[in-house]
């Protein structure tokens, strides 16, 4: 197993950062565009997207390039949860 992980190690890193930069940025995107929406009604609907692009854009970089240390702080949360 070690040996197959030692071998393989770049593509479960690709995987794992593509599949974090969707997610991220899905999240940021829609959220800052929601919160835009909300706050400042038409303007913020129609120009909100903006400024969730760039925080889509940032987030989705930092998540990418951390993903492990995410998962694992997830992980230890999940299993310290009371």
């Amino acid at each position: 197993m070690a040996d197959w992980f030692l071998n393989n190690w770049q593509s479960i890193y690709g995987i794992g950062a593509l599949v974090a930069w969707v997610i991220f940025a899905l999240i940021c995107f829609f959220g800052v565009w929601w919160f835009s929406a909300e706050r400042y009604q038409f303007p913020g609907l129609a120009l909100g997207w903006l400024p969730g692009a760039v925080a889509a854009l940032t987030a989705a970089v930092v998540a990418a390039a951390l993903w492990p240390l995410i998962v694992l702080g997830g992980l230890w949360i999940a299993a310290n949860r009371v």
